[in-house]
């Protein structure tokens, strides 16, 4: 995660000031944040945004996702594809949300996110769900970001097509044709703990992770 969170930080450096703020997705965008953060000097923090759980086994969370300050997406011509009923989105839209408002309280203590008049850059550890990504941007834009950018280091190609037009710029190091988890773009990929975001959040030492190995090249 290090090794590409150095890669973004290069095409990055040029927002380099005291109006830029890092916002990660938690938590697999946590570490990766933290790094440009440090890098460039600015503030880090999280926004909050859950994908619709339409089924039990995750299969139709592209469908939707909600962030705080009660931001929908809802991808209806995927809904009308799955056949799922507005009832179910609402249902599903409802319990994401209390979701959303557990993890305020989780990792940012209750307080709203101050992005107001920054330019903000939305991290994830890699773009394969459009809906939680169009989530935090509008999170962002709503509370008054000056300009959002996003940037992860691998997105699914489908996705980064869909997304430039959304940001103000998308910064990603690579954009295959099937993405899968974003796991396995990494050399060594860090499971992000809760107790380790709430750490990188207050400012603590990281605790050592358990890292996995993969053969593809971040």
């Amino acid at each position: 995660m290090q090794e590409a969170a150095q890669e973004l930080v290069r095409k990055l450096r040029r927002y380099k000031s005291k109006k830029l703020q890092i916002v990660a997705i938690v938590p697999g965008g946590v570490p990766v944040a933290k790094e440009i953060a440090d890098a460039l000097g600015a503030q880090l923090d999280v926004v909050i945004t859950k994908p619709l759980n339409i089924s039990d086994d995750g299969g139709l969370g592209q469908i939707g996702a909600v962030a705080e300050g009660e931001v929908r997406v809802v991808d209806e011509f995927a809904m009308e594809i799955a056949q799922v009923p507005w009832e179910l989105i609402e249902h599903a839209a409802f319990e994401s949300e209390q979701e959303v408002k557990n993890e305020i309280l989780k990792y940012r203590e209750g307080r709203s996110l101050d992005v107001k008049d920054k330019n903000v850059v939305v991290v994830a550890d890699g773009v394969s769900s459009e809906a939680v990504v169009l989530a935090a941007v509008e999170a962002v834009r709503r509370l008054g970001a000056k300009k959002v950018i996003l940037a992860s280091p691998v997105c699914a190609l489908s996705i980064a097509e869909d997304i430039i037009g959304e940001v103000d710029e998308a910064v990603f190091l690579a954009t295959p044709f099937d993405l899968g988890e974003a796991r396995l773009w990494y050399k060594k990929y860090e499971d992000v703990a809760d107790k380790k975001v709430q750490s990188i959040l207050r400012g603590g030492k990281r605790e050592p992770s358990k890292a996995s190995k993969h053969q593809k090249t971040f």
